[in-house]
């Protein structure tokens, strides 16, 4: 069975949460042959960087913080073929513009329209404001197939 293709969205891809659980979770994944065949990961973040700079960051933080999971620079290189960065805010409406480029373009290296996943790794105020942008721009309305993922919110909530 050859499953669809995914597109994993990271918003907060530079944060602590992202390069300490997401990054290793998913190479985890991966090496264990439980992510699908085709998939990608975009990781959303404020600093200016290129995604091989991005890469380089998240292998550095896996190591330092998740030795063990690293098996051969092969397997990272692979796995890292899949990752890329795209400067952006949350409150900025180009960013859902640009965010749109990407996946349109990613899909069309897929030769389909994949799922996709939300991880929206920032504060609560924040999450709000990307779920309704990304609703608004049309990326995260197919019933079934796009997921909005809030880490915070029920937390934030309750305390707050």
């Amino acid at each position: 069975m050859n499953a669809s293709p995914v597109i994993f969205v990271i918003f907060g891809g530079t944060g602590n949460h992202a390069r300490k659980n997401l990054i290793p979770i998913f190479y985890k994944l991966y090496r264990n042959g439980s992510l699908p065949l085709r998939f990608e990961i975009v990781g959303l973040g404020r600093s200016e960087m290129s995604d091989d700079e991005y890469r380089s960051k998240l292998f550095a933080d896996l190591t330092a913080f998740s030795p063990s999971v690293v098996q051969t620079p092969e397997c990272w290189k692979d796995f890292s073929s899949r990752v890329s960065y795209l400067k952006a805010s949350i409150e900025n409406p180009q960013t859902y513009f640009d965010l749109r480029e990407r996946i349109d373009a990613i899909d069309i290296g897929f030769g389909e329209i994949a799922d996709r996943f939300y991880y929206l790794s920032v504060p609560v105020h924040f999450a709000a404001k990307a779920a309704k942008h990304l609703k608004c721009a049309a990326l995260a309305n197919r019933a079934g197939h796009d997921k909005i993922i809030g880490e915070k919110i029920m937390v934030e909530d309750m305390v707050g």
